[in-house]
């Protein structure tokens, strides 16, 4: 399956965000103020990002009432753009 040019750097974006996100979630690097939490919500986003079709089946993402297929991959990434940001 050929993919597009916005799946191929949304896939890239994902493995960024969900690398972050183990990172934190495992507490192996500590970012500012971010939590375990932080890290969780990161590995959905990026995991969301990486599928080629939306799902919302992302535990992290649910119990925060985040529906990544009502978002568009800008948005997730957004999203966690925003996380990242509040350990500054």
């Amino acid at each position: 399956m050929l993919l597009t040019e916005e799946q191929k750097l949304s896939c890239s974006a994902g493995e960024l965000i969900h690398g972050l996100g183990n990172l934190i979630a495992d507490e192996t690097i500590k970012l500012g103020n971010l939590t375990t939490s932080d890290g969780q919500l990161l590995q959905d986003l990026g995991s969301a990002l990486r599928q080629v079709e939306s799902s919302d089946s992302f535990p992290a993402l649910n119990n925060a009432g985040i529906k990544p297929s009502k978002m568009t991959r800008s948005e997730l990434v957004d999203l966690a753009d925003s996380i990242i940001n509040r350990a500054i």
